[in-house]
């Protein structure tokens, strides 16, 4: 019986690499997120929300994360018609920036949400 608890877990454990149809497609980076893109970016977020409810920060793809985070972030800004220049629109749109940043830099490889 350990065995098959032990595969069990193994597998509920495991998470499935991103479909190719996930990735973004080369040069579409500026424009709106779909409903399902943010969809994503929000299980993403929520994901690591759990993680580190669970003390299990290390195990997060940091990098993934923060491209999440910023994709719901110009989400925000942009259904809101948040202006970019003044009140929370510049907060919004400095986050952004370096959510953007850190996932450029942490990354390693392609952008995969």
């Amino acid at each position: 019986m350990n065995f098959l608890s032990d595969q069990v877990k193994k597998f509920s454990d495991s998470k499935p690499e991103e479909p190719e149809h996930n990735k973004p497609v080369e040069g579409t980076e500026n424009r709106p997120a779909s409903s399902s893109e943010l969809m994503a970016s929000a299980k993403v977020v929520a994901e690591a929300a759990q993680a580190a409810a669970r003390n299990e920060s290390d195990k997060l793809d940091k990098a993934k994360v923060a491209g999440a985070s910023a994709d719901i972030l110009d989400a925000a800004q942009k259904y809101g018609k948040l202006d970019e220049k003044s009140g929370a629109g510049q907060y919004l749109d400095k986050a952004e920036k370096y959510l953007n940043d850190f996932e450029s830099s942490h990354s390693s490889g392609a952008h995969n949400l």
